[in-house]
């Protein structure tokens, strides 16, 4: 991880990394292979689950249990700010996602001639 900064949030000081290339990489795979099904700590807030958080801070998965929500989205937008590449990338991958699955559910529908 190269730097940080420090932003306070709520009560809280917490350092935001800059993920290199290879680091986004390893975080990307783990969070893919990982597979959790928790479902709370991977939507509760858009375009962050805890793991991906984690990944570019020094919070926990554990720690952010006793957040609040506002506090976790305050710490999404801070992580944002550092790494807006790695979540334009991830919007780009979810717009590919949907399309791959567009494609597949008409391939798969009947067709009605």
């Amino acid at each position: 991880m190269t730097g940080g900064v420090t932003r306070t949030i709520g009560d809280k000081d917490v350092t935001i990394y800059e993920l290199t290339v290879r680091e986004i990489r390893s975080l990307a795979n783990a969070t893919v292979a990982e597979g959790s099904n928790d479902y709370l700590a991977n939507m509760l807030v858009e375009d962050a689950p805890f793991s991906v958080i984690e990944g570019f801070s020094d919070v926990t998965v554990d720690q952010l249990e006793d957040w609040t929500p506002r506090e976790i989205t305050q710490l999404r937008d801070h992580i944002k700010k550092v790494n807006p590449d790695f979540f334009a990338m991830s919007r780009r991958l979810e717009g590919l996602m949907a399309t791959i699955g567009t494609r597949e559910k008409s391939s798969t529908e009947p067709s009605s001639e």
